[in-house]
């Protein structure tokens, strides 16, 4: 690894970050389960970005549930595809490990990712991509919907494919597959295509009816000048509905494979499904496949944040019960100086909270580091009272919606070291008010497979 990568793997390899509670917290959790995924899961002795592939910030989803029962996906330590279920609320974890497919790589971009079409019941996973030709299998339909009469084994699975539609184009260069389920119950899917400092952020749509996928089109390009830079893509922070159907996204732009070029705040909406997109005061900027949004749209840019801030990429959004997206990403203190190296922006890093009001105006709040230290790419989520849950390896904090969200105290810490960025179930979150973490612990020696493991949560 060169000394950029060995300085973030360092970084990911990092122990519970420091969490103190303050007085008085309003809102506590408490452990209502812990199970054991998989007791060797992969975990690489040397590897880009980390060592463990299991557990990214963009990993949208790695867990996720429906029809009463939960999923998971993740590499085995024998390089395997795998996928798990479960019976909620705590029942056995019942796993398929393929065989027909082995991870060769040591980069942990090359994550598994798994999608459920409420529509027809289907299982979509995709996996292994880091500008990759795509690895996409889809089960047969009942596969979630049915899921007591379905024999769970690899059988119930096609087979690997470079293609979404049988009859289709193989599709390439693909990066950061994401899924995500619409309000009609179609299932959608966001990739990169291209590299890192030169793609365009592409979205597909499968309809459960017909059982076919959609080919959308380009929703952010690569064009445009930027202080001397001709070439970028986009690094979704995530995609969401809200509850009046809207879509939000959000995003910085990089420039290059470095990520001290990572630049911006950017957010646009969609009031139909993906299609068109509006800007930040509500003003239609690009329409997907026809003309995608690029840096210099007006009005997408929401925060001006500059290179050599130590920006980081892909972190986490969330959307409140008044339809406002909510952001928290790290960088250094914009009243200090600009970040020297990666290094020297990890050092000197903290959380901030930005967030979007129901008048369209930008807030940015700095996280108080005595409470939460910044230490992965978290997760935020929110309840029925619009209380903020931000999600650190396995630890939570909390901010009151009531008090705007100042008054963050530490509301769970799991003790131990963990390998990997949580991924939480928001689907169970939810409908059941459970938050499920996935997480794969620290093993006994560097680079030896290691337990991949949920964490059940919820509210005192």
């Amino acid at each position: 690894m060169n000394a950029r990568n060995v300085a973030y793997a360092a970084l990911l390899l990092t122990a519970v970050p420091t969490a103190v509670a303050v007085e008085g917290p309003s809102v506590r959790m408490k452990k209502i389960g812990e199970s054991v995924v998989d007791p060797a899961a992969l975990v690489y002795e040397n590897g880009a970005w980390g060592t463990c592939p299991n557990g990214k910030a963009f990993q949208q989803d790695g867990i996720a549930s429906d029809a009463g029962r939960q999923y998971i996906t993740w590499w085995d330590g024998q390089r395997r595809l795998c996928i798990g279920r479960r019976k909620m609320p705590d029942g056995a974890w019942e796993t398929i490990r393929f065989d027909d497919y082995r991870h060769k790589s040591t980069d942990t971009h090359n994550v598994t990712v798994l999608g459920i079409c409420p529509k027809d019941g289907t299982i979509h996973l995709a996996f292994d991509h880091h500008v990759h030709p795509l690895h996409y299998r889809v089960s047969r339909k009942g596969a979630a919907s049915e899921a007591d009469t379905v024999q769970w084994t690899a059988g119930l699975f096609g087979p690997v494919t470079s293609k979404l539609n049988a009859d289709g184009k193989p599709l390439g260069q693909v990066t950061y597959p994401r899924f995500l389920v619409s309000p009609e119950g179609k299932l959608q899917l966001f990739r990169r295509l291209g590299g890192c400092g030169n793609g365009e952020l592409m979205l597909y749509e499968y309809d459960g009816v017909t059982g076919r996928w959609t080919t959308l089109g380009a929703v952010t390009t690569r064009k445009g000048d930027y202080q001397g830079s001709g070439s970028r893509s986009a690094y979704m922070n995530g995609a969401d509905y809200d509850k009046e159907s809207r879509l939000h996204l959000t995003w910085c732009w990089r420039e290059s494979g470095d990520p001290m070029t990572n630049h911006d705040i950017c957010y646009a909406y969609s009031d139909d499904r993906g299609r068109t997109w509006f800007n930040n005061a509500g003003k239609p900027v690009g329409q997907t496949g026809k003309t995608p949004m690029r840096f210099d749209t007006p009005g997408v840019t929401v925060w001006e944040i500059g290179r050599n801030r130590g920006l980081i990429n892909t972190t986490c959004q969330a959307v409140d019960g008044k339809e406002c997206v909510h952001v928290v990403t790290w960088h250094v203190p914009p009243d200090g100086p600009r970040a020297k190296s990666w290094k020297d922006a990890n050092r000197r890093r903290r959380y901030y909270h930005y967030r979007r009001d129901t008048e369209g105006k930008w807030h940015q709040q700095p996280i108080d580091p005595k409470v939460v230290g910044a230490g992965s790419r978290p997760k935020i989520l929110f309840d029925e009272q619009d209380n903020l849950y931000l999600v650190f390896s396995v630890s939570v904090a909390v901010a009151t919606g009531a008090k705007g969200w100042k008054d963050w105290a530490a509301a769970f810490a799991e003790p131990g070291e963990f390998l990997s960025q949580p991924l939480i179930d928001v689907y169970r979150w939810r409908e059941e008010g459970v938050l499920s973490i996935y997480a794969q612990r620290k093993g006994d020696k560097p680079g030896r497979p290691s337990a991949l493991c949920v964490f059940d949560l919820k509210k005192q």
